[in-house]
């Protein structure tokens, strides 16, 4: 029985790989078409690989734990030859322009005059001057597609890519993992066409001309120590014993029951004092901890501001019965969103 080859699908318009998780299926078992026989995770969600047709798993090249590209044979499965043949057809059908594998996109640029494009950072967001490089979701000499996602930064706010402005192949990446950039920044080069740099108002001179921006980088932070060196002591329950000025200092350090049940007491039966608070505060000082990121320092703020800030809410009551019947007076009635803004935007009227 001829072999039909069990290939990763593209399974979105940013992914160009994913890691094998577990296989459903074991070799020799029979399976039938679109059956999902192998489940994989990319970078944005868990999905499963189907198969191509009836059959018999014959094999699987793929191992799990292991990342593979979009189009990389996964394994085998034993088909009729009715069902090969209908694959084959299928796949010489498929337009000349579409390449098949990452070798046929690197064929058809090495025929060509190609010209080094920037790869620079965007502008993720109105008030975003700056990303860290987390990773590389491509490699150099790799072939990729426009828009494709090819560098993952984290910014202040979230988590996003950086994508390629047209096809081509990664010359190289001239940024580094966990280094910060500005906007405009160039992360790396790729090798394309002469059309598509003359699309993207690129010359020759202008590309080979650009040099890559320097990293951002603080040498006055000192090296991160362990945190495991630092003194804790096991959360006691019930709370310690504390005196009022401890209460009071703790108050105003911002601490909780909890914090204090981190301060080891030397008064009497094991009490809080104002000393052991200030011997905590300077053993954690000889300790400085490990810088945190943008992002987590942005949500630590949002939790601040969610702590400190009270939430109220206001409730109006008032009769829908107007808006009913004015809807009645319509053969397709507005929604009721609609009704909402017209009342803000004649309260806004009212009162700027």
């Amino acid at each position: 029985m001829p072999k039909v080859p069990i290939i990763m699908p593209q399974l979105g318009e940013s992914v160009t790989e994913a890691t094998i998780l577990r296989f459903k299926a074991q070799v020799g078992e029979p399976i039938t078409s679109d059956q999902e026989i192998i489940e994989v995770e990319t970078n944005k969600a868990v999905m499963g690989v189907t198969t191509p047709c009836d059959g018999v798993i014959a094999e699987f090249t793929a191992e799990v734990n292991q990342t593979y590209p979009n189009g990389a044979i996964l394994g085998y499965i034993e088909a009729s030859e009715e069902d090969a043949g209908r694959l084959a057809e299928s796949a010489s059908q498929a337009p000349a322009e579409v390449p098949t594998t990452f070798q046929t996109h690197k064929n058809a640029l090495a025929g060509m005059a190609t010209v080094k494009i920037a790869i620079t950072m965007p502008q993720l967001g109105e008030s975003v001057a700056e990303a860290t490089v987390i990773r590389f979701t491509a490699q150099v000499g790799e072939p990729v597609a426009s828009d494709q996602e090819i560098i993952e930064v984290e910014t202040n706010k979230a988590v996003m890519g950086v994508t390629t402005p047209c096809d081509g192949v990664i010359a190289e990446f001239t940024a580094e993992v966990n280094q910060t950039y500005p906007n405009g920044a160039i992360l790396g080069y790729l090798e394309a066409s002469r059309e598509d740099a003359e699309r993207l108002g690129v010359s020759a001179s202008h590309a080979a001309a650009e040099v890559p921006a320097t990293p951002y980088t603080n040498t006055n932070v000192p090296p991160a120590m362990p945190t495991a060196t630092i003194p804790m002591m096991p959360a006691k329950s019930g709370g310690p014993l504390v005196s009022p000025r401890v209460r009071s200092k703790a108050d105003q350090l911002g601490w909780q029951q909890q914090d204090l049940s981190l301060v080891p007491g030397t008064g009497k039966n094991g009490r809080v004092t104002a000393n052991d608070v200030e011997k905590y505060l300077a053993d954690i000082e000889q300790h400085p901890s490990q810088k945190a990121t943008g992002l987590r320092l942005a949500i630590s703020d949002a939790m601040r501001r969610s702590w400190s800030r009270p939430l109220a809410t206001i409730g109006v009551a008032f009769s829908v019965e107007p808006i009913l019947t004015h809807r009645k007076q319509f053969k397709v009635p507005p929604g009721p969103a609609l009704y909402v803004a017209k009342a803000i935007a004649v309260g806004l009227a009212e009162n700027p």
